[in-house]
């Protein structure tokens, strides 16, 4: 996706006026690449949740693999670990300075 962003600001087809959204992402870590991009309004993602839900806990530099879990597959699922997906809420704030 940064190479998709950057080819559309290289043709000039967004510009620093411009306001975007991004949804999801690969990695937590993914977000801090953008930072230099004012054109990056908001973004919203699943993944400090679903990496929460298969057990999975973000270090200090994020993650290296995307869960697979996704919403549709865990909607019923009653056994969340809740300390563990605040943690990667929390750790996802931290890595991306929001």
């Amino acid at each position: 996706r940064i190479q998709v962003i950057s080819k559309l600001k290289e043709w000039n087809i967004i510009n620093d006026r411009d306001k975007i959204h991004l949804l999801g992402c690969s990695v937590p870590q993914e977000f801090g690449w953008y930072k230099d991009l004012p054109y990056i309004e908001s973004l919203d993602t699943s993944n400090p949740v679903m990496a929460g839900v298969e057990g999975i806990e973000y270090s200090k530099n994020g993650l290296y693999i995307k869960p697979t879990s996704n919403m549709n597959t865990v909607f019923e699922n009653k056994k969340l670990n809740v300390d563990l997906i605040k943690y990667n809420v929390a750790m996802f704030k931290q890595i991306n300075n929001l």
